[in-house]
């Protein structure tokens, strides 16, 4: 046995799903895979190993990540959460006191300058057993984390009908079949820098699960606390020009400085689970015994001496027996510096053992190179490892932004130092996971590579920005305006194109001049009887501008059409342009340079090595073929870098006299600043992505295209781009054998939930931020502003087109999903699937949930994504009525006061009708062909009836097994004798040895010859609780036994008489 599984990919981002299975809990239908993974995405110069070694993470589904954008939700308030309330705050405000409504515009605006309020909301990613999606809060306004129940809540992107809200600083997330999590606060991270303290809670973690009446507990009772120091560079470099005149100057900025920052990341740990049927157990390398192979304690890679890594995990049953134990060994990535610090070290995963089966799993890494010093000057523009000598010298970059939409004003930069940052495959490959050996003996090696984009044989010099009229008014000295609407359609796109293939596209430029006598003063002032104005009125997608001032805008596409309007009084000029924002590279004469580099890793081969055998080799291309079987590489780049700002002052002028000041002026300075994200080992964003990739192998090829989505919207929008398109299966002749397409609609139905008022004719527009670009100028605030849209919608996977190629043969398979999404007010769940076949038949499945049916009490407990009937019909053709060939129904209670009555007080099912296939629609003909009779407070069946006879089924081990099954007895009659099998089983569960086991048996043995039940055919069960069932007597009284080896794996099926039955063996490679 040496094979391992082909490995799973995230294709889209072209990563490989690697994961270590520990144990999965399961209680009910629900299941809690432990595990550790690893992201191949590549290692960031300052990532921070986890408790389970560096680019690994403990995967425990049941957590919230928050992403702060802006400030924490919860700790400022919003404005308004209404799109109309924001245009008043464009143009000049003056600070003094001229009016209450100006005073109050001004009070707001100097708060949002000083982080009072809070201008975009924070995305919450989460990821639970039974669901995972993303939300935002929908009602924050009041600025507080600790608020009654209900005064918070949850709205998710994409829509998912789940209900989130806080109650006393928690999360609870009740899913669409009525499971419950309670989630709270686990991790801080307090960042200092310029003499300021921030701290946010940003990660939670789950609490508790409650499943029907069944609880599982999670435990945190260590904390991991470490700092991380690095250094913020700024370089500010002054591009204006002073006029002439006499003002009040400034000091200037420090063309350099450099200051301090630091992180401190503090970690609740988790120690234990706890459910019905055992715990698992996480110890750590300060607990007693678990030290490290040199005997030490704490980790050499964390400041302060305390930092502590995962060492054994312990899965126990009731009465302490071990079913799982594995150990984690470690050792360091280090280099070869003399003075070594904290910050030389990263702790390193080196093996799993499984202490009970005495197997590994063991990893190489690349250290062809060592890593450098944390925090040093070596890293590129996404924070990965680009060189090894940069201890010296600045961060500031020599090329300092690869936004499309920013124009590079012409500086100065003197002697300033900048470094190159260009990513380095070879530097950025250090600590990669090379390989995996599997407790098989086989091995799987990964190979790497970086995100490229192919220059055909040329390396680009430099980027060309320009841009493109689509739309003007022009406004002479005698007309009165006027107004012109235009469309951003593929028309435009093509005129860039035209210029240069490789452009890439940016923002909606929109730049209003005035020179009437209205454009000195405030938007909303009045200009002096009898001289000229001009308002100029420009619209487009969430944005909008009205007013008199000359105006240079900046917004993000988000719509295909928008309109200008001019309006003019008086004998003078104003114009309005709109245009679209573009560049395009020029290339140096450089042939040997073939592509541009981006950073992280991607995969490029996965192979497998097996008696040194390479079998099962997997490539990866990331783009596609044209007609001409020409590839192109495609990819998406998701962050642009950027590390520069323009920084404006107002200067003032010095009075000539008492009668004349001369105006000010804007003093602009090009910030730049090294990058001083410090990333963890919780995760790290996706520098790129891959619209189009091929997966090859011996067998053929597989080409598939995912959604692109758009450009980054500070990651609000990014749900919309990774869903799989379509899928072509090619074989080793390259002929296509199969493809699958699949149909998607989104549905923005429930987007008026969301809390927010915003712009209707943007279709999904679910909720926006805003950047305010605020200018003090002398008594009063030059403001500009952009709104942008936060899309949601619910995701309807319409359609599924199967065509499969045999010969001139094509058989074509369709699946049809149609939802309800009608009524903003009911779940969106799937109405019928109707699957159709190429000879024209088909067949439909109808569901109706618990609103169809009516059934408030499910409604109320969120259970609204169960199917409680069902109707299957038939057809032969699209003529065809169709033949209903099943239907039933499963009911529920209807009240509290019912499930008291009927279900022990908890939502569970009380009966399953069939109904007549010659009548499917006469309910009155239906029949119940069972019912649930009775559940114990855990919500265990106890009988159940099949048309009228009664099954009743004993359950021991504390509730979580059944021990007893009695056909043909109710519960009531057989009651009385089992009390001795329920305390039996209930003392084996808690002592677990051969002689609790034997003492279950002859109970069970006693019950199953008692001749008040000899009517009744008994099949008894005994267990290893969390291990399996050691024994089964069916009514005929011939026992099967069950044995596990040391490892608690299956070894032997023998009968009573010691005769084998069935036997298992488990090889490994030494």
């Amino acid at each position: 046995m040496s094979k391992v599984e082909k490995m799973p990919m995230d294709y889209f981002r072209g990563k490989a799903n690697i994961n270590i299975p520990i144990y999965t809990i399961v209680v009910d239908d629900v299941s809690i895979p432990i595990s550790l993974s690893y992201n191949t995405g590549g290692i960031k110069l300052n990532e921070v190993s986890s408790i389970v070694g560096l680019g690994w993470a403990l995967n425990i589904p049941g957590s919230i990540q928050q992403e702060i954008k802006g400030i924490s939700d919860f700790s400022a308030n919003t404005i308004s959460k209404d799109i109309n309330d924001y245009e008043k705050y464009r143009g000049i405000t003056l600070t003094a006191k001229t009016d209450l409504e100006n005073h109050k515009k001004a009070e707001e605006l100097e708060a949002i300058l000083d982080n009072a309020y809070d201008t975009k909301p924070d995305i919450f990613n989460f990821n639970l057993p039974t669901i995972s999606g993303a939300f935002i809060l929908q009602n924050n306004n009041a600025g507080s984390f600790i608020l009654k129940k209900d005064e918070l809540k949850g709205f998710t992107i994409p829509n998912e009908d789940v209900i989130i809200d806080i109650d006393k600083g928690k999360f609870h997330i009740k899913d669409s079949k009525g499971i419950e999590y309670w989630m709270g606060p686990k991790s801080s991270v307090s960042s200092y820098y310029n003499y300021k303290i921030s701290q946010n809670s940003t990660s939670h973690a789950i609490d508790k699960i409650k499943i029907n009446d069944k609880f599982i507990s999670f435990v945190y009772a260590k904390e991991n606390v470490y700092k991380e120091q690095n250094s913020v560079e700024i370089a500010n470099l002054k591009f204006s020009v002073d006029p002439a005149g006499s003002y009040y100057k400034q000091p200037p900025l420090l063309k350099y400085e450099k200051k301090p920052s630091y992180t401190t990341s503090a970690d609740n740990l988790i120690n234990k689970i706890e459910y019905d049927k055992g715990e698992i157990i996480f110890l750590y390398s300060d607990d007693e015994g678990m030290n490290f192979s040199d005997g030490t304690k704490y980790r050499k890679d964390l400041e302060g001496n305390q930092g502590v890594a995962l060492r054994k995990i312990l899965v126990k049953n009731k009465s302490g027996d071990i079913i799982k134990e594995v150990t984690l060994n470690y050792s360091y990535f280090d280099n070869t510096n003399m003075d070594k610090t904290y910050e030389d070290y990263r702790l390193k995963l080196v093996s799993i053992h499984d202490n009970l089966q005495n197997n590994d799993y063991k990893f190489t890494y690349d250290e062809e190179f060592s890593f450098p010093r944390r925090n040093s000057n070596n890293d590129d523009y996404w924070g990965y490892v680009n060189s090894l000598g940069g201890d010296k010298g600045t961060g500031i970059p020599l090329n300092y932004t690869s936004n499309t939409n920013i124009q590079i004003p012409v500086v100065d930069y003197g002697q300033l130092l900048r470094r190159d940052r260009e990513p380095d495959e070879k530097y950025t490959k250090i600590g990669s996971l090379k390989s995996i050996q599997y407790p098989t003996g086989a091995r799987k090696n990964f190979y790497y590579e970086l995100p490229s984009s192919n220059n055909n044989g040329k390396k680009i010099a430099y980027y060309v920005n320009d841009r493109l009229e689509i739309s003007s008014i022009q406004s002479g000295l005698n007309d009165m305006g006027g107004r012109k609407d235009f469309v951003l359609d593929d028309n435009i796109y093509q005129k860039i194109y035209a210029i240069s293939k490789e452009a890439e596209i940016g923002n909606i430029s929109v730049i209003f001049n005035n020179m009437c006598d209205n454009a000195s003063l405030p938007n909303n002032q009045l200009p002096p009887e009898g001289s000229t104005r001009c308002i100029g009125a420009i619209s487009y997608g969430t944005n909008y501008y009205s007013g008199g001032k000359t105006q240079a805008l900046e917004w993000p596409r988000n719509s295909t059409s928008g309109s200008i309007k001019i309006t003019k009084n008086g004998n003078c000029v104003c114009n309005a342009t709109v245009s679209l924002n573009y560049r395009y590279p020029v290339y140096s004469e450089s042939p040997d340079n073939n592509k541009t580099n981006y950073s992280g890793l991607r995969i490029t081969k996965i192979e497998d090595i097996d008696q040194n055998n390479i079998s099962n080799v997997y490539t990866y291309l990331y783009g596609k073929y044209d007609q001409n079987k020409n590839f192109t590489p495609i990819i998406k780049l998701n962050q642009p870098y950027n590390f520069s700002t323009i920084t404006r002052r107002h200067i003032r002028g010095v009075p000539l006299d008492d009668y004349q000041t001369p105006e000010g002026f804007i003093e602009k300075y090009l910030t730049i600043q090294n990058s001083t994200q410090n990333s963890n080992a919780y995760g790290s964003s996706d520098v790129a992505t891959y619209p189009y990739v091929i997966e090859k192998s011996e067998k053929g090829s597989v080409l598939m295209e995912f959604s692109e989505g758009e450009l980054p919207q500070l990651g609000y929008n990014r749900w919309k781009a990774g869903r799989l398109k379509k899928e072509t299966y090619l074989n080793s002749a390259n002929e296509v054998v199969k493809t699958v397409d699949y149909v998607e609609k989104l549905s923005p139905i429930k987007n008026s939930l969301s809390g927010y008022t915003v712009n209707p004719n943007v279709p999904y527009m679910a909720a926006f931020y805003t950047n305010f670009d605020i200018l003090p100028i002398e008594l009063a605030y030059n403001t500009d502003i952009q709104i942008n849209a936060i899309e949601s919608a619910k995701i309807e996977n319409i359609k599924t087109i199967t065509k499969e190629f045999l010969g001139d043969k094509v058989i074509e398979t369709s699946v049809t999903n149609n939802y309800s999404d009608t009524n903003i007010n009911n779940p969106i769940n799937i109405q019928n699937t109707i699957t159709k076949i190429s000879d024209g038949s088909s067949s439909e499945t109808t569901y109706q949930y618990a609103h169809e049916k009516g059934n408030q009490y499910l409604i109320d407990k969120n259970m609204i994504g169960i199917p409680l009937q069902t109707t299957v019909t038939q057809k032969q053709n699209d003529n065809d009525p169709g033949k209903t060939i099943s239907k039933s129904e499963i009911l529920y209670p209807v009240s509290q006061a019912d499930a008291n009555a009927r279900t022990s007080g908890l939502a569970l099912p009380v009966s399953v009708l069939g109904f007549d296939l010659q009548n499917p629609n006469d309910a009155s003909k239906a029949q119940t062909e069972i019912t649930y009779d009775l559940y114990d407070n855990k919500g265990n069946i106890l009988q159940y009836s099949v048309k009228g006879k009664p099954v009743t089924v004993i359950w021991g081990y504390g509730q979580t097994q059944p021990i007893a099954k009695i056909e043909g007895a109710a519960y009531n009659q057989v009651s009385a004798y089992v009390s001795a099998i329920i305390a039996a089983s209930d003392a084996d569960n808690t002592q677990g040895t051969d002689q609790s086991e034997q003492a279950l048996i002859g109970a069970l043995d006693i019950l199953r010859n008692n001749t008040a039940l000899s009517a009744y055919q008994i099949t008894t069960y005994t267990y290893n609780p969390l291990i399996g069932v050691t024994s089964i007597t069916p009514p005929s009284g011939i026992r099967e036994i069950y044995k596990y080896d040391s490892a608690n794996r299956l070894e032997s099926v023998k009968d009573i008489n010691g005769n084998l039955l069935k036997e298992y063996q488990y090889r490994y490679k030494n």
